[in-house]
């Protein structure tokens, strides 16, 4: 018997519209997650990139000078060497490009769950990264719900509170709102010294989202703490038995043994051995 037999027509067509609108929902995010990876690990490449490549310039310098000196600056064979110096600059060039591309098609999504990636892209050296990164936080923040929290690591919520301490009052309010759902223990300092600050830098409307947020941290802060003392092992104490405590069956039985015919624990000495006696010859 089909789900939908008992349903009427107008009924079945509701459910189908529902449960389609919910496959796409999930088709979505899980496209918007493998979009917010391949953001991340770009980005990381170009960062470790960007760290290494000045030790291959100075390196790569130092190697030319010391041919010059060695060719009394006729090194006019060696043009290669330089060929390889324009090869690195494009080889950044493609992957800046890849990752100008990556968060557009992230910001294109509009998906509230990219904010802490967005978040990192605003500390971006390149300036077209950080003015788009900028204005999709600005309109995706209000829409984060407390489901996105399990987005959001230990670094793109360090950039969230970077981007707190700055002077952005719009762009500041704008994250104490979704601190109140994605917020924990980790923004409690940072928050806690915007609403106890009197600072003339921090605006009325900062200090009152900071004092209204503080109460959502605060309550997270507690589950925290309350799932970790559940989840914490407990080990009672075991001494050892002392010699006049008696020793009584776990199991119940249907009679009562006398005290005097129980067991008592006793600490097992180590006897010393008998020396063997000398055989008379």
């Amino acid at each position: 018997m089909s789900f939908f037999e008992n349903e009427s027509q107008p009924q079945q067509e509701t459910i189908q519209q529902q449960i389609a609108a919910q496959v796409n929902t999930l088709a979505r995010r899980r496209e918007v997650e493998r979009q917010i990876e391949s953001l991340l690990d770009t980005a990381k490449k170009l960062r470790l990139y960007r760290r290494r490549m000045w030790t291959v310039r100075v390196c790569w310098l130092a190697f030319i000078i010391f041919l010059c000196y060695l060719t009394h600056f006729k090194i006019i064979q060696f043009w290669w060497l330089f060929a390889m110096g324009g090869g690195s600059a494009a080889m950044a060039e493609r992957t800046l490009s890849r990752l100008r591309e990556e968060v557009h098609a992230v910001i294109k999504a509009g998906d509230p769950c990219a904010v802490g990636a967005l978040a990192l892209m605003t500390r971006e050296r390149d300036i077209f990264i950080r003015q788009a990164a900028d204005r999709a936080l600005r309109r995706l923040l209000p829409q984060v719900k407390a489901s996105d929290a399990k987005y959001i690591n230990n670094e793109q919520m360090n950039a969230l509170l970077l981007l707190l301490a700055s002077s952005d009052s719009e762009m500041q309010v704008a994250i104490l709102k979704a601190l109140e759902q994605i917020g924990d223990e980790r923004a409690l300092v940072v928050v806690e010294q915007l609403a106890t600050s009197d600072l003339p830098e921090v605006k009325a409307e900062v200090r009152d989202a900071a004092r209204a947020c503080l109460p959502y941290l605060h309550a997270k802060a507690r589950l925290a703490a309350e799932r970790a003392t559940l989840l914490r092992g407990t080990v009672a104490p075991v001494s050892p038995a002392q010699p006049d405590e008696l020793l009584r069956p776990t199991m119940p039985t249907t009679f009562n043994t006398p005290s005097e015919q129980l067991l008592r624990a006793t600490e097992r000495e180590a006897e010393p051995s008998e020396p063997h006696e000398e055989r008379e010859a």
